[in-house]
């Protein structure tokens, strides 16, 4: 176990690839020691994080259960949570380069639609307009080459997870591959030369059904968003750029709804 930002976190080695519970405990809210999370680990190698958690020096617990009530020893350890909080959006400006991509011309892009609070939160009917969100940021160069939006936190911080919300259902412009970048002191010309790549995400469908056809899992999945940490050791910056490697039809063009930062301000 170690600290992580919000919580506590576990790396694990499953080589049987069996489905296991892993089980966190600590003092509740009137000092009692009781579960205080779960997490299932369903990979051979991965790492799962805990939140929630106050940033206080607390001895907790962690212990594995199989699919038959199996348990393992508890292992004890002290740790101190790092603090986060979701990043202020009231902050966040466009801050546009020479060689930033063209948008979408239309009504309902913007590359202030990333950051306004909004996206869709139904599954069956994402694009409509009827209490689900039309706005989004599209890029529209129509090539293979990777697009990217850029815009300004407003403050220097620490970040320690992002959540990305799609616009499309994995297809059109939606990002398959893609990579989150900072900077402190972005260069005048939107060279690439002042900025540090900071975390890199695929989106994957997980019932791996062809085009336009799903399962729940995939509209679970889609809905949640994409979510990932960012490295411990990554810098602190104010300037983030969300560069697309791949969409779903192959081409370099973006599309999302929503992007939230989580970290410390700094």
């Amino acid at each position: 176990m170690f600290a992580a930002f919000g919580g506590v976190g576990v790396t694990y080695l499953n080589p049987d690839n069996q489905s296991l519970q892993a089980i966190l405990i600590g003092p509740d809210s009137l000092g009692r020691i009781a579960q205080l999370n779960a997490a299932t680990l369903d990979q051979e190698e991965g790492n799962a994080t805990f939140r929630g958690l106050k940033d206080e020096e607390t001895v907790f617990g962690m212990y594995l259960e199989d699919r038959w009530g199996n348990r393992s020893d508890t292992t004890f350890a002290t740790i101190t949570p790092l603090f986060e909080k979701t990043l202020d959006k009231s902050k966040f400006r466009t801050y546009k380069m020479p060689n930033d991509p063209i948008l979408v011309i239309e009504w309902n892009v913007a590359v202030e639609f990333a950051f306004d609070g909004k996206w869709s939160s139904v599954w069956a009917s994402p694009y409509d307009g009827n209490g689900n969100n039309w706005q989004n940021i599209s890029t529209n160069t129509k090539g293979l080459d990777p697009t990217w939006i850029t815009f300004d936190m407003g403050v220097q911080s620490k970040l320690s997870r992002f959540r990305i919300n799609h616009y499309y259902r994995y297809s059109n412009r939606g990002m398959k591959k893609y990579e989150i970048w900072g900077s402190n002191n972005p260069t005048p010309d939107g060279s690439w030369d002042s900025w540090t790549k900071l975390v890199d995400y695929e989106q994957k469908k997980p019932s791996g059904l062809p085009d336009e056809v799903f399962n729940d899992a995939d509209a679970t999945a889609w809905l949640l968003g994409d979510q990932k940490d960012f490295p411990v050791d990554a810098p602190a910056v104010r300037y983030i750029r969300v560069r697309c490697l791949e969409n779903w039809m192959g081409t370099g063009d973006l599309s999302f709804s929503e992007i939230t930062l989580f970290g410390q301000p700094m």
